[in-house]
């Protein structure tokens, strides 16, 4: 993407000059008169979607009528039904920048709302970090974002991870608030009276060992015969068709370049390959199957099984490292072996029990309460009071 280069960034230059000239008359009148904003900018994923934690925060915004509120996007066309849009990098995303109380953004600012922008140090609205995740599983590979894009507050799911954000990534403590994660509020709750499984998600996640030049070179790695090995087992299928099941495997999106490798018409019978929506897929599908992937918190939370395959264990902890136990603090069966995987989802579908669920995710998260957006928009309130 190109926003994540530096030399591609320099065309926005231009108009985040002018957004600035524009918006400065406007400030300053603000400033002599003491006036506050009540504009509000939300954005995610680099600019792209409309169903992370920044969706959430956004109608929030809009339910609380707070002020104006304005989506930052890329993909202007695909949320034609949604209201006060505005293009990343335009004179107007600059202006209304540079004019707001607040932004709201999931990767950095510079990738969400306005590219560039953290080089003026002048009339910049509070910064306000959300996230796309639970931390916990993956160590953050070393670079100095915190630095170079400091945020005014980082919202944190839970106790733990705001332990990690103060000890591992440096960020005092008057700069998180625990508030829980936004798009928490729409995942549906798995009912223990109704669990009858219909679709296992298969998402194992991106290694950054495993970038090859080509499709060919993929396929010798072993993440890939891990992957393959699962999908093409016949004791996996005959274990799906006997409970009228299907499995649907989901490559993390950094992996996409390699989905050719993937044929699903070589995959076991009830065994496929989707690029569909992941938010879908989560809030549709009864149980996971991962490694490290912070889809599986999205899982706990909705007392839905999870089981662990970490086939390159040893190499993952090594190499990248995680902030909790492993496997000790896995909160559901795990294994390095794709064989045992029937027999462990066996035992999942005839002995699911909400209750286990239940604590151990009430031992990670501080809030189940569906008022996520509720905190993290009350936290920006409170800071802006305080100004």
């Amino acid at each position: 993407m190109e926003l994540y280069n530096r030399i591609t960034k320099l065309k926005y230059i231009p108009a985040l000059l002018a957004g600035f000239v524009i918006a400065l008359p406007s400030n300053v009148m603000s400033k002599l008169f003491h006036s506050k904003s009540k504009l509000f900018l939300v954005g995610e994923n680099g600019g792209v979607g409309f169903q992370d934690n920044g969706k959430f925060i956004f109608e929030e915004l809009l339910k609380r009528n707070t002020g104006k509120t304005y989506w930052m996007t890329f993909a202007l066309n695909c949320n034609t039904d949604l209201k006060n849009q505005c293009r990343i990098g335009t004179v107007r995303g600059y202006y209304l920048y540079f004019r707001s109380a607040a932004v709201f953004y999931t990767h950095s600012l510079s990738t969400d709302i306005a590219p560039l922008a953290n080089h003026i140090v002048f009339f910049n609205p509070l910064h306000i970090e959300i996230s796309h995740g639970v931390e916990g599983f993956k160590k953050k590979i070393q670079t100095n974002l915190v630095t170079n894009y400091p945020a005014d507050l980082y919202t944190c799911s839970n106790s733990f991870e705001m332990q990690i954000k103060h000890d591992y990534w440096k960020i005092p403590n008057d700069k998180l608030s625990i508030t829980g994660v936004a798009r928490y509020d729409g995942l549906p709750i798995q009912k223990a009276s109704h669990f009858t499984p219909r679709r296992i998600l298969y998402m194992p996640t991106w290694r950054e060992w495993d970038y090859q030049e080509s499709s060919a070179d993929f396929k010798l790695t072993n993440t890939f015969k891990q992957i393959n090995n699962l999908c093409t087992d016949s004791n996996l299928s005959n274990l799906l068709q006997q409970y009228n099941m299907h499995l649907v495997l989901r490559l993390h999106p950094f992996f996409q370049k390699y989905s050719e490798c993937f044929d699903s018409t070589k995959f076991a019978k009830n065994i496929s390959v989707t690029d569909d929506d992941v938010s879908a897929l989560i809030r549709d599908s009864d149980i996971l199957i991962t490694d490290y992937s912070s889809v599986s918190w999205d899982f706990l939370y909705s007392l839905k099984p999870v089981l662990f395959f970490q086939f390159d264990r040893d190499e993952y902890l090594n190499v990248r490292g995680s902030y909790l136990q492993i496997p000790e603090d896995l909160f559901g069966p795990s294994t390095t072996d794709w064989r045992k995987i029937p027999e462990i989802l066996q035992n999942q579908i005839l002995k699911f029990d909400s209750s286990r669920l239940i604590k151990q995710r009430d031992k990670y998260f501080d809030y189940s309460d569906r008022k996520n957006s509720a905190r993290i928009v009350e936290a920006c309130t409170d800071l802006l009071d305080e100004e």
